[in-house]
């Protein structure tokens, strides 16, 4: 079997998941009870809901330039109009499209090399994965009735966390920590292979981090990636909110942003659809004791909202920089 008949397989396998989780998290669904909390929204809160979807998506622009050193021939526009087109990519194409497309677009526009912006890809996700136990961690107290196995395993994500920053700071100190480890490990008698597969992985994580310049510029990078969550979790609150003005609170939605996002990371067809559903349910209905009813009217608004908001700024971007979508396609496959 040849790769491209392996992607394709894998493709079916993640539709057909897919369909079957979502068949499972409706078969038992009230659905004119799902229609009347969706009637219950008061739809004034989509304007302050897609401004902060804006600015989060211009903050991530923002990240993205000082990922690439933050030079001044690099335009926040452009990046902004690749991230975009990449987001567009994500949510209708295979295979997570916008993580190749954004890149080549960006390259397309700057001239800049493919491989150096694609990695800068990679590590945003480092970064993503920080701020997500960030928010987690100022916010995982608050689950009700939290038991201790779920607490120790909080507080090891909080380690974890305060793990990878320190890591990150010193990557950038030590360009030669690969060499450091390879040595210290090979003292300890560790086969030889998997000491070298270790340093290989490190070596690779520490030239992502060698793009960053300045522990200011690191710092910032860490600063915009906590405020990038906030505006995700500022927008699952406008939405819980908007639901259910008198039960709404940070920490659900807080916990709502992290299982979902936890959740989407999972192999599932174009546009995380049953994934993000059962993010939801895991969080609103197993922890804060909504409707099962609620959580999915909550994750069709939240979702929807995703969705045209991505469909407009991704639109805009084609338009403006003269791409259809059909071009889009064919330079996906």
């Amino acid at each position: 079997m040849n790769v491209k008949s392996r992607r394709y397989l894998g493709l079916l396998v993640a539709i057909l998941f897919s369909a079957g989780l979502l068949y499972w998290l409706i078969r038992d669904l009230n659905f004119s009870e799902v229609a009347n909390e969706l009637s219950q929204m008061n739809y004034i809160y989509t304007i302050p809901w897609f401004l902060i979807f804006i600015l989060g998506n211009y903050l991530r622009a923002i990240r993205w330039s000082f990922l690439l050193n933050g030079r001044e021939d690099i335009k926040i526009p452009d990046l902004f109009h690749a991230l975009s087109i990449g987001n567009l990519g994500t949510m209708f194409l295979p295979f997570r499209a916008g993580e190749f497309l954004r890149p080549f677009y960006f390259c397309k526009w700057s001239n800049k090399n493919f491989a150096e912006v694609f990695a800068s890809v990679v590590i945003e996700r480092i970064f993503d994965v920080i701020g997500l136990l960030f928010v987690f961690s100022l916010y995982f107290y608050k689950i009700p009735n939290l038991p201790n196995s779920i607490f120790l395993g909080s507080i090891s994500l909080i380690i974890l966390c305060g793990i990878l920053i320190a890591f990150m700071f010193l990557c950038y100190l030590v360009p030669t920590l690969p060499v450091v480890i390879e040595t210290l490990l090979l003292k300890v008698r560790i086969p030889k292979k998997l000491v070298t597969n270790v340093s290989y992985v490190i070596s690779k994580f520490i030239t992502g981090v060698s793009s960053i310049k300045s522990l200011k510029q690191l710092a910032i990078i860490i600063v915009l990636s906590f405020s990038i969550w906030f505006s995700y979790v500022a927008s699952s609150y406008i939405v819980l909110f908007s639901l259910a003005p008198d039960t709404a609170t940070l920490s659900s939605a807080a916990i709502t942003c992290v299982f979902i996002a936890l959740l989407i990371a999972a192999p599932s067809a174009p546009g995380f659809i049953a994934t993000f559903q059962l993010g939801c349910v895991l969080s609103l209905t197993d922890i804060f004791s909504y409707s099962k009813e609620f959580s999915i009217a909550y994750s069709i608004i939240s979702q929807g909202g995703q969705y045209l908001g991505t469909i407009i700024l991704g639109i805009i971007a084609l338009s403006f920089r003269g791409v259809s979508f059909s071009k889009l396609v064919k330079q996906d496959s």
